[in-house]
């Protein structure tokens, strides 16, 4: 795993995917291990192999906040803004200081036209995080 986070390090993601299958397939158990190849998938936009990840490190450990998050990001790109509220909420009730929650929770809500909710959404993420442009 520390090779694969060194390899993203340096913008070698497809290498440092490669660094976290294997650490996977050796320690399915591992805490962040199915995280951080999720992440890596997401951060290469090939999203079904992202949900698989995130959903074997919620396997492993239902309170992960981050894998929700993800999911939640993933759902609001692939137009399913009610699926994507569900899990990012479920991630900010876990863990309060997620940016990405709330910012991604403002997306959708603006999009639906629920401008107070978006706004109040928006600003607990400056509570929790940058409130930069």
């Amino acid at each position: 795993m520390l090779n694969g986070e060194a390899l993203d390090g340096l913008s070698r993601t497809p290498e440092a995917i490669a660094e976290f299958q294997a650490a996977a397939k050796v320690a399915t158990q591992e805490p962040n291990v199915h995280f951080g190849l999720g992440y890596l998938y997401w951060k290469a936009h090939r999203y079904e192999e992202a949900k698989t990840e995130f959903n074997s490190e919620l396997a492993n450990d239902p309170a992960h906040a981050q894998s929700l998050v993800y999911l939640g990001d993933m759902a609001m790109k692939e137009k399913h803004p009610a699926e994507a509220l569900v899990w990012l909420r479920k991630a900010a009730l876990l863990k309060n200081d997620l940016r990405l929650a709330y910012i991604d929770m403002g997306a959708v809500l603006t999009e639906q036209k629920r401008y107070e909710d978006a706004v109040a959404a928006l600003q607990t993420r400056c509570r929790v995080g940058s409130c930069g442009a």
